[in-house]
């Protein structure tokens, strides 16, 4: 319920906040009751809580939550977590241009998830739009 309701606030920006303040207290719940062995899913509830900071206007919260799910990244080699955690990143630096906390979060981001895959030119591409 609370991703789709997420993923809602994406495709309405008239109603986003509305959406992802809905959204909140079901990804909350569903992440706080997520067992402590589904590590890449638990990295993935941070990124969603991230995306609800973000659409509640909130970039601070969603820069530590980016934060703590690039920290717990390092242990799970997960394309999808990359690719989540880089559009999230992205997002920030579209809703919230010049945002201090959020270009340390994409930095973080960047370092503990090139392993994934070769970064090449993306934090550059990044680097430039925070």
């Amino acid at each position: 319920m609370g991703v789709t309701l997420r993923d809602l606030a994406l495709a309405d920006a008239d109603h986003a906040r509305r959406h992802a303040a809905e959204a909140l207290p079901w990804i909350e719940r569903a992440a706080s009751q997520r067992p402590s062995g589904f590590l890449r899913s638990k990295v993935l509830d941070l990124d969603e809580l991230a995306v609800t900071a973000l659409l509640l206007g909130e970039p601070g919260v969603a820069a530590g939550r980016l934060m703590s799910a690039a920290s717990m990244a390092d242990d799970v080699a997960s394309e999808r977590v990359t690719s989540r955690l880089r559009r999230t990143v992205a997002l920030g630096g579209q809703l919230f241009p010049g945002a201090r906390a959020l270009a340390e979060a994409a930095r973080e981001v960047s370092i503990r998830t090139a392993a994934t895959d070769d970064m090449g030119g993306w934090w550059n591409a990044m680097e430039g739009s925070l």
